[in-house]
Formats: C-alpha cells, structure tokens, sequence
C-alpha cells in the first residue's frame, strides 16, 4: 500500500516498485517503456534518503492508517493536486475502486492537506530535469544514461 501512496512521483521522472526506485529516460520512454529504466537502487534506505523520507519512522509500524498518510505525505513530491479525481491515469481509478485504503488516501485525507502544501513551491524547485539530474548525479548513472542501449544522444541534457 504505501508504494501505492508514491506512485505520484512519476510527473518527476521516477518510479517506485517492488523492486526499488527506477529513473525513466524521457526521450526513449515513449517508445519502450521497459527499456527507458534505469535502475539506481534497491536499498530501500537509499530510495527513502532520496524522497526525504525518515527512515527512523519507516522502520517502526504505523500506529494508524492516518500515521501512515501523513508520512506518506512528507515525501518531497507530495502534491495534492496530483491526486485530482478527473486527471488520474487509469489505472489508479481501477486502484481507487479495487483498493479502499488507496481510495480513502485519495477522497478524504488527500484534501485535508491541500490546504497546507504550497504546490507553486514545488512546482517551482521540482522538475522533472532538475530532478532526473540529481538522480543522475547521486546514484553515479550519468554513463549509464548517456550510454543506454537505444542509442539516444541525450541532446540538451546537462550531462
């Protein structure tokens, strides 16, 4: 459940499954979703060092359902507004109807802190570049992302 409660940090360039964190080539992704990954960690300290996540809390099981979304909601890609009904993929609507948890996360407690995160804060600091570039740098893939088998040349990105 609580990767279900991250799956918002794609608009960054990132995702978060089973397996670890993963970072998405944006020029090869529109072909080959599989084959736009790079994989940068498993460490699942790591992966939480990366969303500023407290490990501390991570570790310890949560008291509530309510303990759980809070924390969930200190990532550092928490945005409320990425929650809106009308603009969900697909496949967190078919989560929403199959997952109650997922569904309260989203209906009730989701709104309650809309009013409390500035999204123009973060719409401001986050970009999906800005963030595919400290990824790049802090898990030592730049090579890797500039050397990916699909053979793009990565024209404009800061390398």
């Amino acid at each position: 459940m609580f990767m279900k409660l991250l799956s918002r940090i794609r608009p960054f360039g990132l995702t978060a499954n089973n397996t670890g964190l993963h970072l998405r080539i944006p020029d090869v992704e529109g072909l080959d979703r599989r084959k736009a990954l790079i994989f940068p960690t498993a460490d699942p300290d790591t992966v939480l060092d990366f969303l500023q996540l407290d490990k501390d809390t991570y570790s310890r099981s949560f008291d509530t359902v309510t303990a759980m979304f809070e924390f969930a909601c200190t990532n550092r890609f928490f945005r409320p507004g990425a929650y809106v009904k009308h603009d969900l993929k697909a496949n967190d609507r078919k989560h929403m109807a199959s997952r109650a948890l997922y569904r309260r996360f989203v209906d009730d407690f989701v709104p309650t802190k809309a009013a409390t995160v500035q999204e123009e804060e973060h719409a401001e600091k986050l970009t999906k570049e800005k963030v595919l570039q400290e990824a790049l740098g802090r898990f030592e893939k730049r090579s890797e992302f500039w050397c990916h088998p699909e053979g793009r040349s990565h024209e404009g990105v800061a390398l």
